[in-house]
């Protein structure tokens, strides 16, 4: 009993004097620091793990949404590259009752709805214009059109078919799709480099003497601030005066020189 009596005596101390210390110093660090997770003015709010993150709105979720229609007779095209259009409508309920006042209403309601585009390039109207057509569902409002020609102006409208007769409702303006190469006006400061598009250059022709150079053969030797031709032309061009970069040393004692047999390289 005296043993037993004694253990837990040295129990007793032995926490007494190494325990009870350090957990008044984590209670007082405890103090300092303030409540859990509030370092740097920052509060902890802690949540339900979930498989799926919260939805993040919109910027325009509180705000109406837009309309389908505006209630705007229209017809737009789009030059999207040199060989495709985008083409969008709006075709009112008004503008097709006013063309239909010529028509009976059977015929006029079952007659279907075509997009036509034409070609009118060479200035003739579109009535005498070649052109493609295409069938419309009811409700298209818009359309892509591919396989293009560059360089050409395009018209396009929108009607009906009645006994083979194409009576338009929508007309478009003229539009034009661009060439399938690079233009032909260029700066004369910023003229192509023969190295890198050789093909390119080579559809230039220099000017007579007076104009404004445009083939990078003249465009260059135009800037008054290159001294002695430097960076003249591309037959000569990055060519600084008196040809340092001709592959002469241009280090003292001919630094860049090859380390092991202590020559140019």
């Amino acid at each position: 009993m005296n043993f037993l009596s004694l253990s837990l005596f040295l129990t007793l101390v032995f926490f007494l004097a190494f325990w009870m210390p350090r957990w008044m110093r984590m209670g007082s660090a405890r103090e300092k620091q303030g409540p859990r997770g509030s370092q740097f003015g920052l509060t902890e709010f802690s949540e339900e793990l979930s498989l799926f993150p919260p939805l993040r709105h919109r910027f325009d979720s509180a705000l109406p949404p837009l309309p389908q229609q505006l209630g705007n007779d229209c017809l737009t095209v789009l030059v999207r590259s040199a060989d495709s259009l985008y083409v969008y409508w709006e075709l009112t309920a008004a503008r097709e009752a006013a063309a239909s006042l010529a028509y009976p209403r059977e015929i006029w309601d079952s007659a279907p709805m075509v997009l036509r585009l034409y070609d009118v390039t060479s200035g003739q109207d579109w009535t005498v214009a070649s052109h493609q057509e295409h069938a419309l569902l009811p409700g298209s409002d818009h359309w892509f059109f591919h396989g293009l020609v560059p360089s050409t102006q395009y018209q396009v409208l929108v009607g009906r078919i009645l006994s083979d007769k194409f009576i338009p409702l929508l007309i478009s303006g003229i539009v034009k799709t661009p060439p399938a190469a690079p233009s032909s006006i260029i700066d004369p400061l910023w003229p192509p480099i023969a190295g890198l598009m050789p093909g390119f250059v080579g559809a230039f022709v220099p000017q007579e003497d007076g104009d404004v150079p445009t083939s990078p053969q003249r465009a260059w030797s135009a800037l008054p601030s290159s001294p002695q031709g430097a960076w003249s032309s591309p037959q000569g061009a990055w060519s600084s005066p008196q040809g340092p970069w001709s592959g002469a040393p241009s280090s003292p004692q001919g630094a860049w020189a090859n380390p092991e047999t202590g020559g140019s390289s």
